[in-house]
């Protein structure tokens, strides 16, 4: 399950395409132009290459990703160490965080098993769970707006963790101004 590359016979597409681009281009030349070594560096993994890339054309010729780069951003390092594996590596980690932050807000209301029930229900009734072997910035999305509304409104000891929900909000918005 874990085999993108054989998953979707050795292709890939759109967002897809875009992003996983992205996150190796950060994690191995850490930029955001995309070259030959980028699409070297792709069909290594996935023999079809990528099609329907999104990309912006410099004045000088160069040519640049066109996506968010804040969630290619958070894959690199588990990219750079594991391949392709990486990015779902971070993706589980994610969803892991989520479920933990959920199960930690609800107990703060509800007994121990309520809260576990309750947090696993929020996140399978959700599509939220199939994003995991999606690598687009919608598992990014629903992970920044999640760890946003766990600071905001979680009851820290200390006050001033809740100040943490604007980084999260800030993050995004970035990765998708609709977020706002």
């Amino acid at each position: 399950g874990t085999d993108l590359a054989k998953a979707q016979k050795g292709g890939f597409f759109s967002d897809e395409s875009t992003y996983y681009a992205i996150t190796q281009s950060l994690a191995h030349d850490g930029d955001l132009q995309y070259d030959r070594g980028d699409i070297v560096r792709i069909r290594r993994s996935f023999w079809g290459g990528p099609t329907g890339i999104f990309l912006t054309q410099a004045k000088d010729g160069r040519l640049f990703f066109a996506k968010s780069y804040v969630y290619p951003l958070a894959a690199a390092p588990f990219a750079r160490l594991f391949g392709t594996h990486g990015i779902l590596l971070a993706n589980g980690l994610m969803v892991f965080l989520a479920l933990l932050r959920g199960f930690l807000l609800l107990r703060q209301h509800h007994e121990p098993g309520r809260s576990f029930f309750f947090t696993l229900t929020y996140f399978f009734a959700s599509v939220a769970f199939i994003y995991v072997w999606w690598i687009t910035a919608d598992l990014f999305n629903f992970f920044v707006n999640f760890t946003g509304l766990f600071f905001f409104f979680y009851r820290f000891p200390r006050r001033s963790w809740n100040w943490l929900a604007g980084a999260f909000f800030a993050l995004a918005v970035f990765s998708k101004p609709n977020n706002a």
